[in-house]
């Protein structure tokens, strides 16, 4: 592909290698519209000059030469168009006029900015926030305005770090092994059985994760959740050491959700990497040709409206998107498939799938 490109490319080069023959023009004393540009065979012509208008702008000045009848002005042009070649044909060696794949993908996509986004959240009629950020050069897109810093309790998405906490203080060490046993407490298919941590964060199993945290203790919570610096770092009292994530006082914006993000995935959070690793492999949400998609739901009713999350990062090729979309569901049975569906519809208008 890379030498059909560059001859694309080249190909909008060729008015200047005809610039240096004027010879026909000459005849007729003039440069204008009158020239050889009138004539469309003349683009073709090695005795022809293409029309000035047809010219690059900073090969113009040099029109007066090329209608000046005199022969040593003839030379000097056609040295110049020789120059010119040479030199177009090094860059395209060196391919600095090359476009690679990863600049035409790019250029797919909506250029990174402030409320880039905003068209994915009318799309799907939400009033919410959406963030995306390429990791390679911290490129950002967004969407909702001032609502990706607006604080909201983060709901499931902290068992992200919830499971580092939980594998960090030991309370479970092998991911598949360590069995939680069910209460006997109906709640919802999935959660209705005995629980891995594996288990437990993809059916985001809470009853699961509230027993863990209990045993964990508000000040280790504390420690570690004010370690990691996510959202607001207030867990609250002892008393709340198990709802903290899902009432209050925990909040995380939009923006901190990604930062967060950020941090494991260049894997630079202060726990054990190994521990890391094993998160970011219960993160995996699906996977295609060439591409990784990790993440994590969350849905909440704090104050009594609902609010869906969701939190992870697309990689694809050699590029990783991190992303965050949270917002109010007011039909959450129909609604809440659109957590996923809004993330993937912002990573789609960014050219990242």
């Amino acid at each position: 592909m890379a030498g059909s490109t560059t001859g694309r490319r080249l190909t909008g080069f060729w008015p200047m290698w005809n610039a240096g023959s004027a010879v026909a023009d000459r005849n007729r004393g003039r440069c204008g519209p009158g020239g050889a540009g009138r004539d469309a065979s003349a683009l073709g012509s090695p005795t022809r000059r293409p029309d000035k208008a047809l010219r690059p702008p900073w090969l113009r000045p040099y029109c007066w030469q090329a209608c000046a009848p005199d022969a040593g002005f003839r030379q000097q042009e056609n040295g110049m168009a020789r120059w010119l070649a040479a030199a177009i044909a090094a860059l395209a060696l060196t391919g600095a006029i090359t476009v690679t794949a990863e600049s035409e993908a790019r250029a797919d996509g909506l250029a990174p900015a402030a409320d880039a986004l905003n068209g994915v959240l009318e799309q799907f009629d939400v009033d919410g926030a959406v963030l995306v950020r390429r990791l390679s050069d911290g490129a950002e897109w967004s969407g909702g305005g001032a609502r990706i810093d607006e604080r909201f309790v983060p709901a499931s998405t902290f068992k992200i770090p919830n499971s580092l906490i939980i594998l960090e203080t030991g309370i479970v060490t092998d991911i598949e092994a360590d069995i939680v046993a069910w209460d006997g407490i109906e709640r919802r298919p999935g959660w209705d059985q005995d629980q891995s941590l594996r288990t437990a964060f993809r059916r985001s199993a809470v009853w699961a994760y509230q027993g863990w945290t209990r045993e964990i203790g508000h000040t280790e919570e504390q420690r570690l959740v004010s370690l990691f610096g996510y959202g607001d770092e207030h867990i609250g009292s002892p008393d709340e050491v198990d709802v903290f994530w899902l009432r209050g006082p925990l909040t995380i914006t939009v923006r901190e959700q990604a930062g967060f993000l950020s941090r494991l995935h260049a894997r630079t959070l202060p726990v054990e990497a190994t521990h890391m690793e094993t998160v970011i492999g219960l993160m995996e949400d699906d996977r295609g040709e060439g591409w990784i998609l990790r993440g994590k739901t969350g849905w909440a009713n704090p104050q009594g409206g609902d609010l869906g999350w969701y939190v992870g990062w697309l990689e694809a090729g050699e590029e990783t998107y991190v992303f965050a979309v949270n917002f109010d569901m007011t039909n959450p049975d129909v609604q809440s498939p659109q957590r996923q569906e809004i993330a993937r519809a912002a990573l789609e208008a960014v050219g990242a799938f």
